[in-house]
């Protein structure tokens, strides 16, 4: 039986000896007819939002092409988040500021 490790991309060769020991090999790969996009689409699978480069960086489906240059999107959610929270906190700031300079100004 073949499997491939799916951190490493290695196929690896499972048999069983006649004394009943598992045997796992490596298995040498030819990967020169691999798609050149090939991990990426592995990626892809995995839910990896895709990219392409067109003076600047795009969303993009599964359609590849060999001649487009693609990336894995960079996930900046924490970044996101960090500055929703940042906005939120202004916000409130804002707000008491405002609000003492309706009462300074004898406005309710």
């Amino acid at each position: 039986m073949k499997l491939r490790d799916e951190e490493t991309q290695i196929l690896y060769e499972f048999t069983i000896s006649d004394q009943g020991e598992y045997i796992v090999e490596p298995i040498d790969e030819d990967q020169s007819n691999w798609h050149p996009h090939y991990d990426l689409i592995v990626a892809y699978a995995r839910g990896a939002e895709l990219q392409f480069f067109d003076d600047e960086w795009l969303d993009v489906g599964i359609l590849m092409h060999e001649g487009i240059k693609y990336r894995i999107k960079s996930d900046n959610s924490e970044e996101i988040a960090k500055l929703e929270a940042e906005y939120e906190s202004l916000q409130k700031e804002c707000y008491e500021v405002a609000k003492k300079l309706n009462q300074l100004r004898g406005e309710r």
